[in-house]
């Protein structure tokens, strides 16, 4: 007898049916020798446990990797095609640097820790700490230096540096304070102006609330006749109300001074904005010595 389309039809559900009961089957035996060899053997168990785990892990990882992409910002290109994370404000750059110049005006305590290493006239190395620190209040500035465990403390009122002796205080050369490593290098005022001028690499923000910052200057933006591209890098870390910049000068240092081979200033700021008013020349004593110290 000839088969119509209602008989193929009926023919192939049954066929599909009897498919698909011994596939449940087939699953069903799975899942019931999958458990009982899970509750029954103590190593298998061990195994699927220790797979689970490592899967939570993994999935764990990506999450965090995925979540702090946001807080690590990067300014080497301006193309936001080949720079995904750069972040979506106006102007990032210029909203960081003056919330981060803006603590650290013109009050604050101060530690500037310098360590040089220069070829004596014999071509001998000779390796030199110094330690400034002190206290600023606006142009009232307290310099302790301490070198070889020595401690000499000098004062600056505006422009100029004194030396106090006794009830007077004496006029003194800029020089004589900052004998290895001029000014410039030293005290923030000009410290400043070469984090204004340098580009902001990237940050990064911690949850803790610690904040990363990278720059870099070139050299040219120092000394204007330099012609290469070369940098310094500006390290920047502001924690717990104290911010601490790193900066390795060996490549500037190597160019104004070719007897100097290496030069590391670590800066430290704290108490910003709350130091104790600063009064060098005290009301009842007024008295200065023009004489300045060679």
């Amino acid at each position: 007898m000839k088969k119509n389309k209602y008989d193929y039809d009926k023919d192939y559900n049954e066929e599909y049916t009897e498919y698909e009961e011994d596939n449940n089957y087939e699953e069903d035996n799975k899942l019931k020798t999958f458990l009982n060899k899970y509750k029954s053997d103590k190593k298998y168990k061990s195994k699927v446990q220790l797979t689970g785990y490592l899967i939570f892990i993994i999935i764990l990882v990506i999450y965090l990797n995925i979540s702090n992409m946001g807080n690590n910002y990067n300014y080497n290109s301006t193309n936001t095609t080949n720079n995904p994370q750069k972040p979506t404000t106006d102007n990032p750059k210029e909203e960081k640097d003056l919330s981060l110049l803006k603590k650290l005006d013109n009050n604050y305590n101060y530690s500037v820790n310098i360590d040089l290493t220069r070829t004596k006239d014999d071509n001998t190395p000779e390796n030199i700490n110094i330690n400034y620190n002190g206290k600023s209040d606006n142009e009232n500035i307290i310099i302790n230096k301490v070198i070889n465990n020595n401690t000499l403390t000098f004062y600056k009122a505006g422009d100029e540096y004194y030396k106090k002796n006794n009830t007077e205080y004496e006029l003194m050369a800029e020089n004589e304070i900052y004998d290895i490593i001029s000014a410039k290098y030293i005290e923030y005022s000009s410290l400043k102006k070469y984090i204004e001028k340098a580009s902001l690499d990237h940050y990064t923000n911690y949850s803790s609330g610690k904040v990363e910052y990278v720059y870099n200057l070139s050299i040219s933006e120092i000394i204007k006749s330099y012609k290469k591209d070369d940098k310094i890098e500006i390290d920047i870390v502001e924690e717990n109300d104290t911010i601490t910049i790193d900066i390795d000068y060996a490549n500037l240092f190597k160019v104004l001074n070719n007897k100097i081979t290496g030069c590391k200033i670590n800066y430290k700021y704290n108490n910003i904005g709350t130091t104790e008013k600063i009064i060098i020349f005290e009301e009842d004593n007024k008295t200065t010595s023009t004489t300045v110290a060679n």
